[in-house]
């Protein structure tokens, strides 16, 4: 039982999560566990309602289904109705099962990346596109741009996004709050995104550390700086020859841990063809660029998002950190 947890343990601490939060905590009984979420991990300016933490359970879901059927364990689970934090918004019970076959995808959860550079310059195979449209949950659909123009305006409407984000005061905080500076703290390899991973050189970290500070955002907002500092869509949204665009049919608790699963499956399946992948919903999170993002994508602003994503290929891959294993435990 303890190699099995061990096992598990490890697959829930390689799911990703919005800012490398982590949000998640797991208590486990005989055959079972419970997933719950860890209120000490919300971003409640930049999730208010909490569905980026939501997606992410569902995407240590994933992982733990995967682990349990490579072992030759049969997965029953259920998913709350309400979201709370005394709760377990995810219940998990398995058995030994000699018809449980294992999913290739199991062997890409160590190797999934998040890659945040400019990506190769390159076409992606229609057929891999289709493969990952493909493996999405029944109510979740998975959507393509590829065409430079279009690519072009998502990459602005991101940097328009971001601008409009870095002038909300709450929300500039939080995404601070979660920014790793320097190798000389402990948080650098625990959690948030540090400036490896960010993809910043030295330079680049020392301003960032001095101009993300909210007060000096809001100054800068306030004498038109921001704009010509940050403006750059090579900043937050560097070139990539595919971005991605995945959507809800219907909004519910269940839904959307079940469109974790989706998107998490989604990312593994790019990983074994050789694709990395970097969230820029800041496009979707902001009301005034939300709904141009959709048009472009050909989708009824009225359809819930699940997440807006870069897709390809790239040279350099660095990992994210992660929490100690025993900070995950109930």
């Amino acid at each position: 039982m303890k190699l099995l947890n061990a096992y598990i343990l490890d697959a829930i601490n390689r799911a990703p999560s919005a800012h490398n939060t982590q949000p998640w905590l797991v208590r486990f009984g005989d055959n079972s566990l419970e997933l719950f979420l860890n209120e000490k991990r919300m971003i409640s300016a930049i999730d208010p309602e909490n569905i980026e933490a939501l997606h992410a359970v569902g995407a240590v879901l994933e992982n733990i289904i995967l682990t349990l059927n490579h072992l030759s364990m049969k997965v029953d689970y259920s998913i709350a109705n309400e979201l709370s934090f005394n709760k377990a918004i995810v219940k998990v019970k398995w058995h030994e099962s000699k018809e449980v076959s294992g999913d290739s995808l199991y062997l890409q959860i160590p190797l999934r990346r998040t890659a945040r550079d400019a990506y190769i310059n390159e076409l992606i195979d229609p057929q891999v596109l289709n493969e990952l449209s493909a493996i999405c949950q029944p109510q979740c659909e998975l959507k393509f741009l590829t065409k430079q123009k279009e690519l072009n305006s998502i990459r602005s409407l991101v940097t328009e996004a971001t601008l409009t984000q870095f002038e909300d005061k709450e929300v500039a905080s939080e995404l601070y709050e979660w920014l790793r500076f320097s190798r000389r703290k402990k948080e650098w390899f625990r959690d948030g995104l540090n400036a490896e991973c960010m993809a910043w050189s030295g330079f680049d970290t020392f301003m960032s550390k001095v101009l993300l500070k909210p007060k000096v955002l809001s100054l800068l907002s306030k004498i038109k700086l921001s704009s010509i500092l940050f403006g750059n869509n090579k900043l937050h949204s560097p070139f990539a020859p595919v971005i991605s665009l995945l959507v809800l049919k219907n909004h519910s608790i269940q839904n959307r841990v079940e469109a974790g699963r989706s998107l998490q499956r989604i990312w593994l399946k790019a990983s074994e063809q050789g694709l990395v992948t970097h969230p820029i919903s800041a496009a979707v999170d902001v009301e005034h660029t939300r709904g141009l993002v959709k048009d472009l994508f050909v989708v009824n602003r009225e359809t819930p998002h699940v997440i807006l994503f870069r897709l390809g290929r790239t040279q350099k891959i660095t990992r994210s950190h992660r929490l100690p294993v025993d900070f995950l435990l109930k």
